[in-house]
């Protein structure tokens, strides 16, 4: 090999950017080609939306009521204890809710077997209550008042965040 030559084996695949041939006692060196810049997308939709502050205490809060209603009667009032069931689908929801701007909402549960959560604003409420199999989304205000029933969690979620959007004139 000479003492301008490269070892193919190492540049197979490569093109490899020669620059002229040197003067006399200059040396020539290879040059790798530049690497190619590639911009990433910016995410667009509700998964951008910055991380609200209220999800770890709305997670605290789902996690205290769920060791409250454990057991049968625990509303002093005969209520039927909770299934763990019913609480994941309350944590799912605040994981999906939360991506969308929407502010803290009062989480209770109820002694008809439903976790509510609520929005107020005003005169102006909008709630959600999150069954088995069964969840229903409400708003009302003094002029209005309107229910929907849903199985799925998903169309629960779409209508409440429209909801809350409606109220806050968006």
């Amino acid at each position: 090999m000479s003492e301008h030559a490269y070892d193919r084996r190492q540049t197979q695949g490569q093109r490899w950017r020669v620059p002229p041939p040197p003067e006399s006692g200059v040396e020539r060196k290879l040059e790798p080609p530049p690497l190619p810049v590639v911009a990433r997308p910016k995410p667009t939709g509700p998964r951008t939306a910055r991380r609200q502050p209220w999800l770890d205490e709305a997670r605290e809060t789902l996690k205290r009521l769920e060791v409250v209603t454990r057991l049968p009667g625990w509303d002093d009032e005969g209520a039927e204890a909770f299934p763990a069931s019913r609480w994941e689908s309350a944590r799912s929801f605040v994981a999906m809710v939360v991506l969308f701007d929407v502010p803290r909402p009062m989480i209770s549960p109820c002694g008809d077997g439903y976790i509510h959560f609520e929005w107020r604003d005003g005169e102006r409420t909008v709630l959600a209550e999150l069954g088995d199999a069964k969840h229903v989304v409400s708003a009302s205000s003094p002029s209005e008042r309107t229910e929907e029933t849903f199985s799925s969690l998903g169309d629960l979620l779409l209508r409440t965040t429209r909801l809350l959007d409606q109220r806050r004139g968006k």
